[in-house]
């Protein structure tokens, strides 16, 4: 009994000894085989009797050796198991965290994106802004340069067109103003003339004032020493106690100084302070610039200085400010770009990775227990499931982090995109606000330019007729004024005119006989008109016959409407006479030019129409 046990302690670690794991089936043969050959025999020197109950003792411990080979095997998948799933679980987090952080760097592009486009709009505003502004301030120039001619103009009570704006080539309506007339010399806004200094053009105060008025001036009012400095340089004396007459004086009911346009002394500069009735103020040749002026008596005789407006306003220009703006615009758009990465991560797992990778079987153990076998497997193993958490930890703070970092630089995107959106809706509105406004100076510019250009087609612009007490209608008076122009229906008591001394009396009122451009007008016109005489008078109008036998108005086209009588009044000729009193459909007779008839005559209106 005891050699059985021992046979029993053999074989079951014979049997452990070929199913356990890593260990090779060469290993100590020798042993295994004198292990067999003390069996072997025992077995041969037993009765025959005695073997069957041996043999199934042996069966019984190889099943027994079976049944705990296939527990640890089931052991081992489980754990096998366990390991691929952690595995598992490791690479979806991996997998994780690169989805979300493509995500985040797709997102944070993408307004990066948006908001490079936002910034390239708001330049393009700021520029379109820049060039409204700009435009508004040469459209203000221009209206305030047009507004102030047409102010000056309206200062006289005929202006003389000739004068102030002689015609240039050969075009009728080609005519180029200037600020002052010949002889004049302008300082800053105004024109000065500076009478002649011999001893037979002087005079008196009081007439020295009376010929700068006969030229729609005064005598100089100086209101800085700037203006006295001119003054002295353009003035010629014959000795020092000549001066010019200026338009200063003391003569008025309460004795104080004062110009002659009603204004008290802003600045002074007396050559003494006594005072003296009834004097007036001379302008010396004094080398002190500040002694310039001396009282005298306002019978003395001298050359006097006269002042005006100039018709033409000088123009102040002045780009530095303009300039600063456009570098602040540019020093904006250097701003606006950002260039913002996302943090790179670092190369940890290479090295993690060389760590741990699992070292391969270099050690051979002889007979070794089951448990030792079991815990010598699962070391690996647990090796590898700590490196797996690792990884998964270092990925999670990875990903952690770059999210964070790229969340605040989101942050700040998305405050900067709505700055930018703020600001171009700022600028959207300001934009069209401009816009507005340039319109509106556009349609002024237009209007003066109209009015400007109505009055240079006289010779004397008669403002006192267009513009009564400085205020200025579309029409003169006596004529009507019907859409966008003026008319004049003669209706004067005989002797009436012929034709051409019509078309002369109308164009000597800057105007010409009517010409009829549509059924408006003309049934306007027959509404305006009533008979007179007989059936043979009427108005004449613009429309003469040429030698080929067309029908042309004076402004050289031809005649569209054709609104003639069918049957004949009189005597056949070559110009038009609208008959008052029939349909104004047919109502053109062609008559005699040389009989006499009231007429129409058709102007371009003072105020365009808006």
């Amino acid at each position: 009994m005891i050699k059985v046990k021992i046979m029993e302690e053999e074989l079951n670690y014979v049997a452990l000894t070929f199913k356990t794991q890593g260990t090779s089936t060469h290993e100590k043969p020798n042993e295994m085989e004198v292990i067999y050959d003390v069996v072997k025999t025992e077995e041969q020197e037993r009765n025959t009797s005695s073997v069957v109950p041996e043999k199934q003792k042996m069966e019984l411990i190889y099943d027994v050796v079976k049944t705990e080979e296939q527990e640890r095997k089931t052991k081992n998948g489980k754990k096998a198991q366990l390991c691929t799933g952690l595995h598992l679980v490791a690479a979806g987090s991996g997998i994780l965290c690169v989805i979300l952080l493509f995500g985040v760097t797709a997102l944070g592009i993408y307004l990066n994106t948006v908001m490079s486009e936002l910034s390239s709009e708001n330049i393009k505003l700021t520029g379109r802004e820049r060039q409204l502004e700009r435009k508004a301030e040469e459209l203000t120039r221009e209206r305030d340069r047009l507004n102030w001619t047409i102010e000056a103009i309206l200062e006289y009570d005929n202006f003389r067109v000739n004068a102030y704006c002689p015609q240039k080539g050969e075009k009728i309506h080609s005519k180029m103003c200037k600020p002052c007339l010949d002889g004049w010399v302008q300082f800053q806004s105004n024109c000065y003339l500076f009478s002649k200094a011999d001893y037979y053009s002087r005079k008196v105060w009081k007439k020295g004032l009376d010929e700068c008025r006969q030229t729609n001036a005064n005598l100089v009012v100086i209101d800085s020493q700037e203006e006295q400095e001119f003054i002295s340089n353009h003035t010629i004396y014959s000795s020092e106690y000549q001066g010019y007459w200026i338009g200063l004086s003391n003569k008025n009911p309460v004795n104080t100084w004062m110009w002659v346009d009603g204004s008290n002394i802003t600045v002074s500069f007396w050559k003494t302070e006594e005072d003296r009735k009834d004097s007036c103020a001379l302008s010396l040749n004094h080398a002190d610039s500040l002694a310039k002026w001396d009282k005298v008596t306002c019978d003395s005789w001298n050359p006097w200085i006269c002042e005006t407006r100039a018709v033409i306003k000088p123009d102040y220009k002045n780009n530095t400010l303009l300039l600063l703006m456009m570098e602040e615009e540019l020093n904006y758009a250097t701003v606006v770009f950002k260039d913002t990465k996302p943090p790179q991560e670092k190369n940890e797992d290479s090295t993690i990775y060389s760590t741990i990778k699992p070292e391969g079987p270099t050690r051979t153990s002889t007979r070794t227990s089951p448990t030792a076998d079991s815990k010598a497997a699962a070391q690996p193993q647990s090796r590898v499931l700590a490196v797996c958490l690792g990884i998964l930890c270092i990925l999670l703070v990875l990903s952690i982090s770059a999210i964070i970092s790229i969340s605040v630089v989101m942050n700040r995107q998305t405050a900067d995109l709505n700055n930018l959106t703020v600001q171009n809706q700022q600028l959207i509105a300001h934009r069209s606000m401009l816009e507005k406004q340039n319109a509106e100076l556009s349609r002024d510019r237009d209007n003066y330019n109209w009015t400007l250009g109505f009055i240079l087609q006289f010779n004397t612009f008669p403002v006192n007729a267009y513009c009564p007490q400085r205020k200025c209608q579309p029409c003169q008076g006596g004529w009507i004024w019907f859409q966008e122009k003026c008319y004049l229906f003669y209706n004067e008591i005989p002797p009436w005119k012929t034709w051409d001394q019509s078309r002369q009396y109308c164009q000597s009122t800057a105007a010409d006989l009517v010409v009829v451009d549509s059924p408006q007008e003309q049934e306007f016109i027959s509404n305006n008109t009533e008979k007179y005489f007989d059936k043979f008078h009427g108005f004449w109008l613009g429309l003469r016959e040429t030698s080929d036998k067309n029908w042309f108005w004076v402004d050289q086209r031809n005649d569209t409407l054709g609104y003639w009588i069918k049957e004949s009044l009189g005597t056949t000729g070559p110009c038009a006479l609208m008959i008052p009193g029939r349909n104004f459909n047919d109502s053109w007779d062609p008559a005699a030019c040389i009989m006499l008839n009231k007429f129409i005559c058709e102007g371009q209106v003072l105020i365009k129409p808006n």
